[in-house]
């Protein structure tokens, strides 16, 4: 499979604190990737690192064979569309504005968007589900609301690449599902998924392959059905949670000494 992104003994600081220590990484075309792991283990900071959000000093990361430090704001954008867990705007734009903002990269001068660039955003917009809120105001929305937006603009973007930051995390668990599918569907038209969780049921049920970070170091990676393991599980929770098979599917549950 062809590598679209790779990461080399990457490194980065927060000030004196090391965060991402080291990591060693692949990710391959037209797969769905979890970055897996508990609350600071140094998923986000990696994104971040990924989408040329923070600039890491140490090691290297290569997007499509192009060194990412060599790469413009707006040429990375031709590459990769990032979804933050949140993202607040103060300027009062619709929905559809907020979702046409996903065109910008393939603007040309001072023309605005043309029409293809408006059936882009439509159709990112009926995707994703959001047509009775496409004319609101976005800072009116709800955070799931918002987040449902944010996927709907970076699916206008149409990039090879798409990162997301705990793209569900404000979701009710209907909508969590949905957004879990409409992802796994992207890779139809092989494009690269990248998001980041800390459920592992999510990982289990809808991911390729999988990046388990715990204190900024990778601990395992590979297929998802090879990595999600009770012996990692045990690693990163303790004796707190095992896997289960439910109806064909596994499913992690807690154990009965922590109900």
């Amino acid at each position: 499979m062809k590598s679209v992104i790779s990461i080399k003994n990457l490194y980065f600081n927060y000030g004196s604190r090391q965060v991402i220590k080291g990591i060693t990484a692949d990710i391959n075309q037209g797969e769905l990737y979890a970055l897996f792991g508990p609350n600071g283990s140094g998923k986000t900071t990696l994104l971040k690192c990924i989408t040329g959000l923070l600039k890491y000093k140490k090691g290297n990361i290569k997007v499509m064979d192009k060194e990412i430090k060599e790469l413009s704001p707006k040429q990375l954008s031709k590459y990769i569309s990032y979804v933050p867990q949140d993202h607040k705007l103060s300027f009062p734009f619709t929905v559809e504005e907020v979702v046409l903002m996903g065109r910008t990269p393939h603007l040309g001068g001072f023309l605005g968007p043309a029409k293809e660039d408006i059936e882009y955003a439509n159709k990112a917009i009926k995707r994703i589900g959001i047509e009775d809120i496409c004319h609101r105001c976005y800072t009116e929305l709800s955070g799931g609301q918002r987040q449902l937006v944010l996927l709907a603009r970076a699916i206008a973007q149409d990039t090879p690449i798409m990162v997301l930051d705990e793209p569900t995390s404000a979701l009710d668990f209907k909508n969590q599902i949905n957004v879990w599918r409409i992802l796994k569907s992207l890779k139809e038209y092989n494009k690269t998924i990248i998001t980041c969780t800390h459920d592992p049921n999510h990982v289990s049920w809808f991911c390729d392959s999988v990046v388990v970070i715990d204190d900024g170091y990778i601990i395992k990676q590979g297929i998802t059905s090879e990595v999600m393991i009770n012996e990692v599980l045990n690693s990163l929770y303790k004796d707190t949670c095992a896997i289960s098979l439910y109806n064909g599917m596994n499913m992690v549950v807690p154990k009965n000494n922590v109900l």
